[in-house]
């Protein structure tokens, strides 16, 4: 006599005793379902995508495990995957081998902690891959904010900011939340676009070489030490360092007159000779709006400011206007071209994030496929019984 047991499992009873247990695939696919989850919050993740993911591979193993063509699956031995297998009643036709039966047959005693052992590694490996992909999402939308080679973007970091913890972008990535590093790398100095932009710096053959080495920039990518840079160049380390600080000391002198507000808005800009600057500095004049305020009678009459000195400060005042004109160009189309990439990727998020629920759908439909197969081939079973 055959009757379904409360789990929907068909259990053999001969009188009044149970001689056999019998399980579908889909019976098995419940107790998956029952023993396999992660509870654990993911930052880039949302329940309904993780529960997707763990759908996804609950299917996976399931393939595995009723592929026969596969002597192991994973997470187990071939000699696991053996008594898995009898024990679910993947093999012989869906009858459950009991657990002393195979105790005798292999000559163990723990048969019964087989399925206990692979349920705890499934789910270390279901966290792991969880952990790997909301690293991956939060990797690509730091990426994409960044807009630049992540090896330019540490030239940057160098030579114009001071936020060392970002030169480790992985460990940086891992560490912080993803609305920090949103507004941190809002927050970065980022003046060198590309390694065209060296040039106008006006850095040597020698400094350009160096520079590329050291961050990158080079078609390999790979980053070379000071040490190893003076081995190529046949030079001390110490040579190797000499040129490479004097490259970044370009880098910042050329970027900062043009680009850098705080700097720009101080005569410091206009690097006057030391009579006209310590004679506007007498005279409380510190940033280039208090000079520009000052009427033509009024800095005349400013102390200490001769013909010579006059004659100086007018050209320099002139060069200060002209590339304070072409620094706003630089920066309006700049902004333009920030924003026009801001959309798009504001566009390409949408876009991802509509693939992802397509994919979901997708996931689910499968589900419901599956189920329905299954359901079919239990009625045909229960036909045949």
């Amino acid at each position: 006599m055959q009757k379904t047991n409360n789990s929907g499992i068909i259990e053999t009873y001969t009188g009044g005793f149970i001689m056999a247990k019998y399980m579908t695939s889909s019976d098995v696919l419940l107790e998956f379902k029952g023993k396999i989850n992660c509870i654990r919050q993911f930052e880039m993740i949302n329940e309904e995508e993780k529960q997707a993911i763990i759908e996804n591979g609950i299917n996976e193993i399931m393939k595995e495990l009723y592929n026969l063509s596969l002597s192991q699956i994973s997470c187990l031995s071939e000699r696991d995957t053996y008594i898995i297998r009898k024990l679910w009643g993947v093999v012989d036709n869906g009858k459950c081998i009991p657990g002393p039966i195979l105790n005798q047959e292999f000559n163990l005693s723990n048969i019964h902690t087989i399925k206990p052992q692979f349920f705890k590694r499934l789910n270390v490996a279901l966290e792991k891959f969880l952990i790997s992909y909301n690293f991956s999402k939060k990797k690509k939308e730091t990426l994409d904010l960044i807009g630049i080679d992540l090896n330019l973007f540490k030239l940057n970091l160098v030579a114009f900011n001071h936020n060392p913890k970002m030169m480790n972008i992985d460990e940086y990535i891992t560490c912080t939340p993803m609305s920090t590093i949103s507004q941190e790398i809002k927050n970065t100095n980022i003046y060198i676009r590309s390694i065209n932009d060296l040039k106008l710096a006006g850095l040597t053959n020698k400094e350009m070489q160096i520079v590329s080495f050291h961050f990158g920039l080079n078609k390999s990518q790979k980053r070379f030490t000071l040490k190893e840079i003076a081995t190529i160049f046949n030079m001390s380390k110490e040579n190797a360092r000499l040129i490479s600080a004097s490259a970044l000391e370009k880098l910042q002198k050329h970027f900062a007159n043009p680009l850098n507000p705080e700097y720009f808005d101080t005569i410091e800009c206009l690097n006057l000779s030391k009579r006209p600057y310590k004679s506007l500095k007498k005279a409380g004049i510190y940033t280039m709006e208090d000079l520009l305020d000052l009427s033509e009678p009024e800095l005349i009459n400013v102390k200490g400011l001769g013909e010579k000195s006059l004659d100086e400060l007018y050209k320099a005042m002139q060069k200060y206007k002209k590339i304070r004109s072409e620094r706003q160009v630089v920066i309006d189309t700049r902004n333009s071209f920030l924003e026009e990439i801001q959309v798009l990727q504001e566009r390409k998020r949408r876009l991802e994030q509509e693939c992802q629920e397509l994919d979901f759908e997708i996931a689910q439909a499968k589900i419901r496929y599956e189920k329905f197969e299954e359901a079919e081939l239990t009625k045909k079973r229960t036909y045949k019984l």
